[in-house]
């Protein structure tokens, strides 16, 4: 998200829970564009936040793609994201 700096115990968190359960992930860094976890680190006191994005290809167009699998290990990992918080220390 380029409108955001992701906390590093977030990316910690998220990175060590997708090797912990063999699922693929790559990490990635915006140019351009950004998602709702921008506004929410800002609001009120702050909020750590991170995000998990679908490689696409050809977004915003009539004809963007994604690979299935990409879609499937999002959801293991968000899942398995929600069934193990961060410990904030």
């Amino acid at each position: 998200d380029a409108g955001m700096i992701a906390d590093p115990r977030v990316v910690n968190w998220m990175a060590g829970s997708a090797e912990k359960a063999k699922i693929p992930y790559q990490r990635n860094i915006q140019m351009r564009g950004s998602t709702d976890a921008g506004a929410m680190q800002v609001s009120g006191a702050g909020v750590m936040a991170g995000s998990i994005g679908v490689p696409t290809r050809y977004g915003h167009s009539p004809s963007e793609m994604i690979d299935i699998n990409d879609v499937e290990n999002a959801i293991k990992l968000l899942l398995e994201l929600v069934s193990k918080p961060i410990a904030i220390r």
